[in-house]
């Protein structure tokens, strides 16, 4: 049996911690803002989870992962708050100095690369990058509520694990609407091609973290 690690994905305002699996082969639907699904998504190795904040709990509103149940939790640093309704939209976590973090189960493969795809929903438009994230692609606005003049933005960026570390960074408050994150063990480097992608996150780093 190889041996079991998590890779970490930190987002400060809202820090992502991402532990990658492998995944069953799966036909998946397309949910709301799954707007940039990996060509990938369903192959052997692929595993993918959807978080759409529709109530205040750590699980995803759906996910398919073999090796486990991702969760979600919100660390109070000083003021994150859920919304059951904000800016137009349902289920919307509110960071004004807090993060908020993920974890996916992972089968480490020391031998073969992991393909990330990372999808989020958020009212923050553009992002700085530090650091050397591998893919990076355009930002796509979806939206502007008319009563609350808020507009929410999908961003959607690919990365090959492990990679070096990086980093991004927010100013202001973040409203964070929904989360997808896909990832897929490579059975052979370069034997695969992905399409370029759109990212916009702030404050963001990669490490590994092995399990206990």
């Amino acid at each position: 049996m190889s041996a079991s690690r998590q890779y970490v994905f930190a987002v400060m305002r809202a820090i992502l911690f991402v532990a990658l699996v492998l995944a069953g082969s799966v036909a998946v639907p397309v949910r709301a803002d799954d707007l940039a699904p990996p060509p990938w998504r369903g192959a052997p190795g692929s595993d993918w989870q959807h978080w759409e904040f529709r109530t205040n709990g750590p699980l995803p509103d759906a996910w398919n992962n073999p090796y486990g149940v991702p969760t979600e939790n919100v660390a109070l640093r000083s003021n994150a708050t859920w919304h059951n309704s904000f800016g137009g939209r349902q289920g919307v976590w509110e960071l004004r100095d807090g993060y908020m973090q993920w974890e996916i189960p992972d089968d480490f493969q020391p031998h073969l690369p992991k393909w990330v795809r990372i999808q989020f929903t958020v009212n923050i438009a553009n992002f700085n990058w530090a650091g050397n994230p591998t893919f990076i692609g355009p930002v796509t606005q979806l939206e502007t509520d008319p009563q609350t003049n808020i507009t929410w933005y999908h961003h959607w960026a690919d990365y090959v694990l492990p990679c070096q570390p990086f980093s991004v960074f927010l100013q202001g408050t973040l409203a964070v609407d929904q989360l997808v994150v896909d990832s897929v063990c490579v059975p052979e480097p370069g034997s695969m091609l992905l399409s370029t992608i759109g990212l916009g996150v702030v404050g963001a780093a990669f490490r590994r973290r092995r399990k206990a």
